[in-house]
């Protein structure tokens, strides 16, 4: 086809040649831009119904090799381009010896913005790793691995024991000492309790547990103590014999309710009376 006329002169369409001995169909048409224009489209749909079918539609059916070859390579030129290449905009199963060197490369706006991307991928990758170590190291120097074994000798925290008596200000922050028996894990010991503490669970994380230092007086032998005051107890007189019960009330001893009476002594006035339980 594509041998076009124009006033006793004959153009050559590379396009045409190439099909020529592939389409065995020869069309010598007068030169009008519009056929002119409409021929590789033209061609494109018979590359679509006539040769392509065989490489997309039926691939076990295999493509002639020069079919592909010329479909590929060969230039139209009013497109400038081969077939495949202004169709599917690259040239599908090209041999790397028919690549050319002047195809268009990667868009800058595309290219600057992975660039973009990788850099802040790796900025944020390299900032999570330094917040993991500095916070490790912040951890390590206030928190230290447990060393504690079977038989060891520890005190409890009654942070939330809620078994003791008495107001929850008062109370020791550390009780025991108890013996380890048993090491659950790193996390985790089991202990041995008094009776007092029978009803509580034996075991507890290692963050409740500190060890228990003896204290060994025979290395300090002259370290003084303080001397214990003795206990002062008041004795009260009993002023004489009740005369009536004057009042009642209520109050909280200790953690435990208590009753007393206010009671009134014969041959006493009332500025002698006193709550008696």
């Amino acid at each position: 086809m594509t041998i076009i006329y124009k006033k006793g002169k004959i153009l050559t369409n590379e396009h045409g040649l190439g099909r020529w001995p592939l389409d065995n169909v020869k069309s010598n048409p007068a030169y009008d831009p519009d056929v002119a224009a409409k021929i590789p489209i033209h061609y494109m749909e018979i590359d679509r119904k006539k040769y392509f079918r065989f490489s997309e539609w039926a691939p076990e059916r295999g493509t002639p090799g020069t079919v592909q070859r010329a479909y590929n390579t060969i230039h139209n030129s009013t497109t400038g381009n081969a077939s495949a290449l202004v169709e599917k905009g690259w040239n599908p199963l090209l041999p790397v010896d028919h690549l050319k060197t002047n195809l268009p490369t990667i868009k800058p706006t595309a290219k600057n913005f992975h660039e973009m991307w990788k850099r802040a991928c790796d900025t944020a990758a390299k900032s999570i790793a330094e917040a993991n170590e500095y916070n490790k190291q912040r951890w390590d120097k206030s928190n230290m691995e447990p060393d504690f074994k079977e038989g060891d000798q520890v005190l409890v925290s009654t942070l939330n024991c809620n078994i003791l008596k008495g107001p929850k200000k008062m109370r020791d922050s550390f009780v025991g000492p108890f013996i380890i028996i048993k090491l659950i894990g790193i996390n985790a010991v089991e202990v041995i309790f008094t009776e007092e503490f029978s009803r509580k669970h034996q075991v507890f994380p290692v963050s409740l547990f500190k060890p228990y230092f003896q204290k060994e007086e025979y290395k300090f032998p002259f370290r003084k103590k303080n001397p214990t005051p003795p206990e002062i107890v008041e004795v009260e007189e009993s002023p004489g014999t009740v005369q009536k019960i004057m009042q009642a009330r209520k109050i909280r001893i200790n953690g435990k309710d208590q009753r007393q009476y206010l009671v009134r002594f014969k041959s006493q006035t009332a500025d002698k009376d006193k709550w008696l339980a």
